[in-house]
C-alpha cells in the first residue's frame, strides 16, 4: 500500500461508517439520475395512452427529488469526512514538527513547513472529499449507464465503451505527464512562502540597506518559476480537453446514426431518445475525469510531502535525576559534516556557575544547546543526574533546565500567555515570576495588565523588556540549572546593569551556565572557559576577584 494511501486509511479508519453513507448516497443518488431519461423515454412510448403520460410526470418528479435528495447526503458527508481528515492530518502534521528534536527543525525551511501545514492539507482535503464523492458516484453511474444503453440496445453499449476506453487511456496518460510538476509546485510554493516571511521579519534591514529593488526582484523570479511549472500543467490541460470534446463530438455522431438504424428495425423511439438523454447525462461526468487527474495528482503530491515530515517517535528513560551534577565526556557535534563542538570534557557541579567567552562562530551557542537537551545527534556524552541527557524526556528536562536565549521569542498573546506559555500556572505564579523579573511594575502600569496583548514578537516592547519576559518565562518553574544565552548582547549599559543586578539574587541553589562577551555578564559566572573552533580552555578562576 502506497504511503498516502495508507496515511488516509489511519486518519479515516474509525470514520468508516460516514464513507459507507457517502457510498449508498452515491450509488442511490446515481441510479436514480439515470431513472429519469428512462421514464423520459418510457412517457413518449406512451403517447398513445396518453392517460399514462401524468403517472410518468409524477414518478419522474419522484425520482428527480430522490435523487437530489442522495445527492445532498453525499456531499454533506463527504464534504464532512473531508475535514475531518483535514483536521486530523493537520494537527498530526504540527504534532510531529513540534516533536522534532530543535537541530533538525533548525535544517527546515520555515516557508517549506508552513506550505506543507496549509496549502498541502487544502490539496489533500480536496483530494479525499472528491474522491469518496465524485469519483465514486461518477464510476458508479457510467456502470448503471452502460447496463441501461445494453438493455436498450446493445450497439448503444458498444458505442459507449468505444467512448470510455481512449478517455480512460488519456486520463492516465495526462496523470503521467502532470506529476513532476505538482510536485515541483509544491516546493517552490514554500520557497516563495520563505522570502515573503524573510521580507516582513527583516522588513528593517531591507528599508536600512534600500534594498526593496533587490528583493522585489528575487521574489519575482521565485513566481516566475511556479508560475512556469502550472503553465506545464496548462499546457497539458490544452492537448487533453479539445481532444476529449472531439471524441466526443464523434461519439454523438454515432449516436445518431445509430438511432437511424435502430428505428428502422423497430426499436420504440423513446428508447432512442432515453439512449441519447443518457450518453448526454454520462457526457458531462465523464469530463470530470480529466479535472480528477489535477487533484489526484496534486492531492498525492501534497500527501507525499506530510508523510515526509519526520516524526519523533523517541523513547525515554522512566527514570529522573538523583542529582543535578553535569556530567560532558568528549563529546563532539557535526553539522553538514562541519565540526562544530571539538572533544569536549567538563564537570558541572550543583549550583556552580560557568560562563563561556569567545569570539564568533566558536561554538558557545551550540555547546549550550547541547547541554539543554536540544540538540540530540552528538558524539560523547552529556549526563544529568547520571542519566543521558537525550534520553531524558524533553517535558522533565524543561522543568529541571530554564533557557534564556539570546534573542527570545514573544509570541502574539498576552503577557500571561506568554510567560505561562500553556503550562498551567495560575495568575499569581505568573505574577510572581514576573516580579521576580523585575517586570511586574511595567505590567501594572498597562490597562489589561496581564491581559494585554503583545504585538507580534514583541513589536511594543522594549528589548530590556522582552528580555525580562523571558527570564519570567524561564523562572516560573523555579528550574535548578538556568541556562542563558548572550542575553545582554542586545542591551545598553544601563539595562544591561540593571537587568544583571536583579539577576543575580535569583542565582542562589541554581546551576547556572552562561554565554557572553561583557564584562558585567560574565562576572555572574565563578568560573569563565574561552571557546575556539569548539574546544573549550579555561581562562581563570574567581573572575569577581
Amino acid at each position: 500500500m502506497k504511503p498516502q494511501y495508507k496515511l488516509i486509511y489511519d486518519l479515516l479508519r474509525d470514520r468508516w461508517y460516514l464513507i459507507i453513507m457517502v457510498l449508498i448516497s452515491g450509488i442511490l443518488s446515481s441510479y436514480l439520475t439515470i431513472l429519469v431519461p428512462v421514464f423520459i423515454g418510457d412517457a413518449i412510448d406512451s403517447v398513445p395512452r396518453y392517460y399514462k403520460i401524468f403517472d410518468y410526470i409524477i414518478l419522474i418528479l419522484i425520482v428527480s427529488l430522490l435523487s437530489s435528495l442522495f445527492g445532498f447526503i453525499l456531499e454533506y458527508y463527504s464534504s464532512k469526512t473531508g475535514n475531518i481528515f483535514a483536521r486530523r492530518i493537520r494537527d498530526m502534521s504540527f504534532k510531529r514538527v513540534l516533536s522534532n528534536s530543535y537541530d533538525k527543525l533548525e535544517n527546515q525551511d520555515s516557508g517549506d513547513l508552513l506550505s506543507r501545514i496549509t496549502m498541502d492539507v487544502d490539496a489533500s482535503r480536496r483530494f479525499v472529499t472528491i474522491s469518496i464523492s465524485n469519483l465514486f458516484s461518477t464510476t458508479i453511474l457510467l456502470f448503471i449507464a452502460l447496463y441501461e444503453l445494453t438493455r436498450i440496445y446493445y450497439l448503444f453499449s458498444i458505442i459507449f465503451l468505444i467512448v470510455m476506453v481512449p478517455t480512460i487511456y488519456l486520463t492516465f496518460k495526462m496523470q503521467r505527464m502532470q506529476r513532476g510538476y505538482w510536485r515541483s509546485l509544491r516546493k517552490k510554493y514554500g520557497n516563495m512562502n520563505s522570502k515573503i516571511g524573510e521580507n516582513i521579519s527583516g522588513m528593517r534591514v531591507v528599508r536600512s540597506f534600500n534594498a526593496e529593488d533587490f528583493e522585489i526582484k528575487s521574489f519575482k523570479d521565485k513566481t516566475q518559476d511556479y508560475f512556469s511549472d502550472y503553465v506545464g500543467i496548462a499546457a497539458v490541460r490544452s492537448f487533453y480537453t479539445p481532444l476529449l470534446a472531439a471524441i466526443i463530438s464523434i461519439s454523438i455522431g454515432f449516436i445518431i446514426i445509430t438511432s437511424g438504424i435502430s428505428s428502422a428495425a423497430g426499436i420504440p423511439i423513446g428508447s432512442i431518445v432515453a439512449a441519447i438523454n443518457i450518453f448526454t447525462l454520462v457526457l458531462r461526468p465523464v469530463r470530470f475525469y480529466g479535472r480528477y487527474i489535477s487533484f489526484y495528482e496534486n492531492g498525492m503530491a501534497s500527501l507525499e510531502r506530510l508523510s515526509e515530515i519526520d516524526y519523533n517517535n523517541e523513547n525515554y528513560s522512566k527514570k529522573e535525576p538523583t542529582g543535578y551534577d553535569i556530567i560532558i565526556e568528549n563529546l563532539s557535534f557535526f553539522r553538514n559534516n562541519k565540526k562544530i563542538i571539538n572533544n569536549i570534557s567538563l564537570n558541572i557541579h550543583e549550583n556552580e556557575h560557568i560562563a563561556l567567552t569567545g569570539g564568533t562562530a566558536s561554538g558557545k551557542t551550540t555547546f549550550l544547546n547541547l547541554i539543554s537537551g536540544l540538540y540530540k545527534n552528538y558524539d560523547g556524552s552529556i549526563r544529568l543526574g547520571g542519566i543521558e541527557i537525550r534520553d531524558i524526556s524533553p517535558g522533565l528536562l524543561r522543568k529541571i533546565i530554564g533557557i534564556i536565549p539570546q534573542n527570545p521569542f514573544i509570541f502574539s498573546g498576552s503577557i500571561f500567555y506568554n510567560i505561562d506559555f500553556g503550562r498551567g500556572y495560575s495568575l499569581s505564579q505568573v505574577i510572581n515570576a514576573a516580579r521576580l523579573a523585575k517586570i511586574d511594575d511595567f505590567i501594572e502600569t498597562l490597562p489589561d495588565k496581564y491581559n494585554t496583548v503583545i504585538g507580534e514578537h514583541g513589536i511594543n516592547l522594549s528589548g530590556g523588556q522582552r528580555q525580562r519576559i523571558a527570564l519570567a518565562r524561564a523562572l516560573i518553574g523555579d528550574p535548578k540549572i538556568l541556562v542563558m544565552d548572550d542575553f545582554t548582547s542586545s542591551l545598553d549599559i544601563v539595562t544591561e546593569e540593571e537587568l544583571i543586578n536583579d539577576i543575580r539574587p535569583l542565582l542562589d541553589g541554581k546551576t547556572l551556565v552562561i554565554s557572553g562577551y561583557k564584562k558585567k555578564t560574565l562576572e555572574l559566572a565563578d568560573d569563565v572557559y574561552y571557546m575556539s573552533n569548539g574546544a573549550l580552555l579555561p581562562v581563570e578562576s574567581g573572575v569577581n576577584e
